[in-house]
């Protein structure tokens, strides 16, 4: 099935195709929707030319197949930088006063340094906003799960303070010493911020 939109209408004009599900497509004219009115009936569904489907993915996710190129090429990709997005965002744990796109940055510069793919680096939006109210727990649920079951997996002891073997003792540690669980590597990251 296949659609082919009128290269002379307008943008906002509901000029379209039909397709029809037994292959066959039959030109209409002045299709007029009506709010909330879904454009389908028997076996055919109408789609205005100026419909655009906008979506998101990770690349990185697990549980998805990589995409072969000639699929990809059908396609237009935009890239979408890191630290798009980004502001201060200050958040209070062990009486201390953080930013938590500095802790963010600092961590992700590791992970550079431990060659892990750049799409599997945290985003601005990694904790939302929401959650940073609650900082400390999101960041030990979320955040430490993710570098200790995930990310660094294969190279705790490079991102961590020691080589953890059990989530459980590296959350016992952040509530008792907070940042202090990472590296000095991080450390000297997070200076740079």
């Amino acid at each position: 099935d296949g659609i082919a939109n009128d290269a002379n209408a307008s943008e906002n004009s509901i000029d379209s195709e039909v397709v029809n599900t037994d292959n066959e497509v039959d030109n209409i004219d002045d299709i007029d929707f009506e709010d909330n009115e879904i454009p389908f009936s028997n076996n055919l569904l109408r789609l205005p030319n100026n419909l655009y489907i906008w979506a998101t993915m990770n690349s990185a996710d697990q549980g998805v197949y990589p995409m072969d190129t000639g699929f990809k090429r059908r396609w237009e990709f935009e890239y979408v930088d890191v630290d798009l997005g980004e502001r201060a965002m200050n958040v209070n744990f062990n009486n201390q006063s953080y930013d938590w796109n500095k802790i963010r940055k600092a961590i992700n510069d590791v992970l550079v340094e431990m060659n892990v793919n750049e799409d599997k680096l945290m985003g601005a939006f990694f904790l939302k906003d929401s959650e940073l109210n609650d900082f400390a727990v999101h960041f030990k649920y979320k955040v430490l799960m993710y570098l200790f079951e995930d990310v660094a997996r294969q190279k705790r002891g490079m991102l961590f303070s020691k080589n953890y073997k059990r989530f459980s003792e590296l959350c016992k540690d952040f509530v008792a010493d907070g940042l202090d669980i990472f590296s000095g590597a991080f450390h000297n990251c997070l200076s740079k911020y």
